[in-house]
């Protein structure tokens, strides 16, 4: 079934915890109808093709941990508004999450507030949980990092990152057997490359 006058939500949950708690708050809503709850990562797919529902609540363990609603969420990435919800909060699988299609990730100990994100979903708000948007942040400065290390020879880099740990010039001179004019040449270098690049 589907409510067109409705918010139409398609929870993927395997525990009978979280389905029970979930469900209850969403069939509460006068603004959301909730089309069905499915368990597994092929049942996900099915039902979210069958249904093309406004919003996905996505839990990212689906089997024995191994973060299968992350593939879920990419196979669903053109048909419906994905929201993450987990206990698992590894900076690796938030990026994850969010390179393959969800538009939102909440860890479960705020699901209370889930209701907001699923119309903040719905209404295309780019409302990111504070649960992840550091982890985000620290995501994006690390792709832009990457970007302008791009402009540096392996040599350079080496340098650029032993300065990063907190070697000085000497010391670096001392351990790759090169002379101190050697690296501060090096340094001018990878300066020049930098301030072009923008960083």
């Amino acid at each position: 079934m589907h409510e067109s006058t409705k918010i139409n939500v398609l929870l993927v949950e395997d525990d009978p915890f979280w389905i029970e708690q979930l469900s209850d708050s969403i069939k509460q809503q006068e603004d959301m109808y909730l089309v069905d709850v499915a368990i597994t990562k092929e049942e996900a797919i099915k039902t979210a093709l069958k249904y093309t529902p406004d919003v996905m609540v996505l839990d990212i363990n689906l089997t024995e941990n191994n973060l299968d609603g992350i593939e879920v969420a990419k196979e669903a990435s053109n048909i419906t508004r994905t929201i993450m919800l987990s206990s698992v909060m590894e900076d690796e699988v938030i990026w994850d999450a969010f390179d393959y299609g969800a538009v939102n990730f909440l860890a479960k100990s705020s699901s209370h507030e889930i209701i907001s994100a699923i119309r903040d979903a719905y209404c295309d708000k780019s409302s990111i949980h504070a649960d992840v948007a550091a982890v985000l942040r620290k995501g994006f400065k690390r792709e832009r990092r990457e970007v302008k290390l791009q402009v540096l020879t392996s040599a350079e880099r080496l340098l650029y990152e032993l300065e990063e740990d907190g070697m000085t010039k000497g010391e670096m001179a001392t351990r790759l057997h090169k002379s101190l004019e050697t690296i501060k040449s090096q340094f001018k270098s990878i300066r020049k490359k930098m301030r072009e690049r923008g960083g």
